[in-house]
């Protein structure tokens, strides 16, 4: 009986950890797309939103979308630093993903990068071939997980997400709150 509640306890617990680091939402600010679980946004010292109210499947799909007037948005900027709160935690600012919010020819990474990446691995032939058309068709931006960085492939047309690259090329190391680009 000894084993089979510690049994039943571990298991409890384990279900808990999975529970509270699911993946709630997949929010894109400044150029690059987090996974947001309900520890992200403990950590930032922010509620963990409701996103219920957000069109579509787990996890939520949705971008940071600031006030175009640059005075409003510095402000805001200047405020989630003073507060060292990422951008992507700003819920009052959350909108459905749509592609059109998105500054693909700013934000996504440059052809000379995905060429260079292209020459060293080789990886971005082998994603087009598993996903069909070119390197062209997509737009490629930085993708951050909990544990590391991985690149995010878009198509550009229908602005559909269609996957991940995940090579070492990809992987940076995890920026704290101060110096987050989402800040």
């Amino acid at each position: 009986s000894i084993i089979g509640t510690f049994q039943a306890v571990c298991l409890t617990a384990g279900v808990y950890v999975v529970y509270m680091e699911r993946p709630l939402a997949l929010v894109h600010a400044d150029g690059y797309f987090m996974s947001m679980s309900a520890g992200d946004y403990r950590e930032a010292g922010v509620p963990v939103p409701e996103l219920d109210g957000f069109p579509g499947p787990w996890p939520k799909r949705l971008v940071v979308d600031l006030p175009d007037d640059p005075a409003k948005q510095a402000e805001i900027r200047r405020s989630a630093l003073q507060q060292r709160t990422p951008l992507r935690t700003l819920a009052s600012y959350y909108v459905p993903y749509d592609a059109e919010l998105l500054a693909i020819e700013r934000d996504a990474l440059s052809e000379d990068t995905l060429e260079k990446r292209e020459a060293a691995t080789g990886d971005l032939t082998a994603w087009t071939e598993e996903h069909g058309g070119s390197v062209n068709d997509y737009a490629f931006f930085p993708f951050g997980a909990r544990y590391g960085f991985l690149i995010l492939g878009i198509e550009r047309d229908s602005g559909q997400i269609v996957g991940l690259l995940n090579t070492e090329l990809s992987r940076k190391p995890a920026a704290d709150s101060a110096s987050d680009p989402g800040s």
